[in-house]
């Protein structure tokens, strides 16, 4: 609930950034803001690890210090930018390279297939989390407390399951170092179907 009237507070970036940018997006190179805005996002994840990390450290005996919704608001904020920067770029070169004579079901198609692009590695990697996790039980240490009878086990015999390894962690590195790699392919091929002319976007559709 305090969180939702904190993102009240990002309403005015919301808004003001595509302003701001629309110098950027009118150009022949609408997705050049998005190219630049990728190594910001990527610095991000390490920032929101590292924040997630400090979170139980931040709050103590269920009270959530001023501080810590400061650093929340500036952290979502820095987020915002870069997620928006990307978003208004892909919606400007969409709207740049859509047939005309399609009207806007070109342009709905291209922003289906994106935003599908985009939400499934979402749930896919969130799957691998506990996979790359570490626990052992406190009291036994043969015990690693990687399924649900396991852990059993380990309560029953009043022991506790302990997390060594977070494979949040991991597939935050890993998923960093992805998009690093794939920054030096990707950037390219943005910006040479970028350089194509309309007609390499439009339609032929004849009548027969």
């Amino acid at each position: 609930e305090k969180f939702a009237m904190v993102a009240l507070f990002l309403i005015p970036l919301q808004i003001s950034l595509p302003l701001l940018l629309t110098r950027y997006l009118v150009s022949d190179a609408p997705m050049d803001v998005y190219t630049k805005a990728i190594p910001y996002r990527l610095a991000f994840n390490v920032l929101a690890a590292g924040f997630v990390w400090l979170t139980p450290h931040l709050i103590t005996k269920d009270h959530i210090p001023v501080h810590y919704y400061v650093l929340l608001t500036l952290l979502y904020g820095l987020h915002q930018i870069t997620l928006y920067s990307m978003f208004v770029s892909q919606l400007s070169f969409f709207a740049r390279i859509s047939d005309p004579n399609m009207g806007g079901t070109y342009m709905t198609l291209l922003n289906t297939l994106a935003n599908l692009g985009t939400s499934w590695p979402n749930s896919l990697i969130l799957l691998f989390v506990d996979g790359f996790s570490s626990s052992y039980c406190s009291n036994d240490l043969d015990n690693n407390c990687s399924c649900a009878s396991l852990i059993e086990q380990c309560t029953t015999g009043a022991g506790e399951c302990v997390k060594w390894l977070d494979g949040f962690y991991v597939l935050i590195v890993l998923c960093t170092l992805y998009g690093l790699v794939w920054m030096r392919w990707g950037r390219h091929t943005v910006h040479e179907l970028q350089r194509r002319g309309d007609h390499h976007w439009r339609l032929s559709l004849h009548k027969r």
